[in-house]
């Protein structure tokens, strides 16, 4: 397995440069290691969702985005016409990747955002080898660490914590995370289930939702039988306050309205087995069938 160390520098051009790749070196950097990822631990990105500390979000990257790693992908592959970096380089350092490549010449690639945080200027430092003190002076370093902030699979899933974090790192990812076009908020706020007031400003949180419902290939909000089963499935929840016309329309007067709308779309309210209580999901993720014992 051949291992080596790049960065990823600021501003339009976003070269990268060589940091090691000789085993000598990489063997210092061993602590900034791939991450253990369980399976059971995994959650297709959902921009509403907060995940506990175990977790992992993660990004399938389709056709249209397949070209998003090759940047990175191609270091590996052309270590001889890239760049080393310079001390010059220090404050232009966007992220530390580093790239392990398989027999089967499968990358697998972790990330780590560097931030004005992380950039060490000027700093005087008390120390100690063995028992004795010493003053080391450092200039330009950068504090790197083992914290993961993105992973490639070396194949088709960016997995990842935090979408701000990374936001910035991989051209195209923000496809992943758009708010609705006017276009297409028209095309929810123009529907014929709905009486929506000319003035209603619809605010991101409801566009972020908008463009989801519209991805979603199983809601067909123009279709006849779509719309009754949203009907039939709001009257069993009467503790919802949206109001409608007298031939059965959603009035959205509001934000607060269009929400509501938005949440029976996408089928959040439900009722729990367990203490019959009706409950609303505030994210929502479909199950997946876990295979065990290779069953």
């Amino acid at each position: 397995m051949a291992t080596q160390l790049f960065v990823k520098l600021k501003g339009r051009r976003g070269e990268n440069k060589v940091v090691f790749t000789d085993d000598e070196n990489i063997q210092k950097v061993s602590f900034f290691a791939l991450p253990i990822i369980l399976p059971d631990k995994i959650i297709q990105f959902d921009a509403e969702r907060k995940i506990e500390y175990d977790e992992w979000f993660y990004i399938e990257i389709d056709n249209e985005h397949s070209t998003m790693m090759d940047t990175f992908v191609n270091c590996s592959q052309n270590t001889a016409d890239i760049n080393t970096i310079l001390a010059d380089d220090y404050s232009k350092v966007e992220t530390i990747f580093k790239i392990e490549t398989t027999e089967d010449e499968k990358h697998q690639i972790i990330f780590q955002k560097i931030t004005n945080a992380n950039r060490i200027e000027s700093k005087t430092l008390l120390l100690f080898v063995g028992d004795h003190p010493e003053i080391v002076k450092q200039d330009k370093s950068i504090d790197f660490s083992d914290r993961v902030d993105a992973y490639f699979d070396g194949e088709n899933k960016i997995y990842f914590r935090n979408f701000s974090t990374i936001r910035s790192l991989f051209e195209g990812i923000e496809d992943y995370y758009r708010e609705a076009t006017d276009d297409e908020v028209q095309r929810i706020t123009q529907n014929i289930m709905l009486q929506v007031n000319e003035g209603i400003n619809v605010g991101v949180r409801n566009r972020k939702k908008i463009a989801t419902i519209l991805s979603d290939e199983n809601i067909k909000l123009d279709d006849v039988n779509f719309q009754n089963k949203i009907r039939e499935y709001a009257k069993k929840y009467p503790e919802i306050s949206i109001e409608t016309t007298q031939d059965g329309k959603y009035i959205i007067n509001d934000n607060k309205d269009l929400e509501i709308f938005l949440a029976l779309v996408g089928g959040r309210y439900y009722t729990s087995e367990i203490t019959g209580e009706k409950m609303e999901a505030k994210a929502i993720e479909k199950l997946r069938t876990l295979t065990t014992n290779g069953q």
